[in-house]
């Protein structure tokens, strides 16, 4: 899905959890908006390892390829820094070795980082980098936790988002076998020439739905935020059921299929 859908599928679902668990004193407001923060920094994540990532804002075109040209926007906000840093000390380096392995498939694009294994291995770097934050005076481990948390969730987010498509996601990376639905990514060659039940469109309007359903049971109902949390799990259950979610087959380790 494209980096803006993310954003929006991720706000969508956060954004009246976060409100019920502040308005509730289980956190405070600027703890439920440090928590917001990280999963919106966090949805994004798993695409650092496309160079045509929203996290990244690169150019494709140039002498050199794809690392030939950097926007104006690279590394100006903390998306693009945490996209930036995620690629080129994280990514980049694993990425290298499992080719050296010879799976190359495994390094591109939905490859390792769009797995449980990949969302685990990149939280527990961020957690090293916060954790020095936090050594160093630079950021207190209270801030950095509530980010670092919903970076996870962001992630997590953004590999179930991606499964709803044909490409489909591997979450049990090293083993193969990918889990799918049937929504196509609109762009210029499938612009108006997609159904609803299998565009983005109906993944947003479910989103919007399941939003709005949680917004009511937050602020008019007063239901519990650890409640709301499950009922939120449920429903993101029912949308892949309606998006036509299959499970995988699973085929070993490492054998990766396309």
């Amino acid at each position: 899905m494209l980096g803006k859908t993310h954003l929006l599928l991720a706000a969508l679902l956060f954004l009246p959890l976060a409100y019920a668990f502040a308005d509730q004193g289980y956190i405070t407001a600027a703890g439920a908006a440090l928590f917001l923060f990280g999963t919106l920094l966090g949805v994004l994540i798993p695409d650092s390892d496309a160079v045509d990532s929203r996290m990244l804002h690169r150019q494709s075109s140039g002498l050199l390829g794809a690392y030939a040209k950097i926007d104006s926007r690279a590394a100006s906000t903390p998306f693009q820094i945490v996209g930036y840093v995620t690629r080129y000390l994280f990514y980049e380096p694993i990425a290298f070795f499992v080719r050296l392995a010879g799976h190359s498939q495994a390094a591109k694009h939905r490859g390792f980082m769009h797995s449980l294994a990949g969302v685990a291995l990149t939280s527990a770097f961020w957690a090293i980098i916060f954790n020095a934050f936090s050594y160093f005076n630079i950021l207190p481990l209270a801030i950095t936790s509530l980010v670092l948390e919903g970076m996870v969730g962001g992630a997590l987010l953004h590999l179930y988002h991606d499964s709803l498509t044909p490409s489909g996601v591997n979450w049990l990376f090293p083993f193969s076998g990918s889990v799918r639905g049937r929504i196509k990514t609109v762009g210029r060659g499938l612009r108006g020439s997609t159904k609803l039940h299998d565009s983005q469109a109906l993944v947003i309007g479910l989103f919007v739905i399941v939003a709005m359903a949680i917004t009511w049971l937050a602020v008019i109902g007063k239901v519990n935020a650890i409640f709301l949390s499950f009922l939120s799990g449920f429903t993101l259950l029912l949308v892949a059921f309606v998006c036509g979610l299959e499970s995988p087959e699973a085929r070993g380790l490492l054998e990766w299929s396309e």
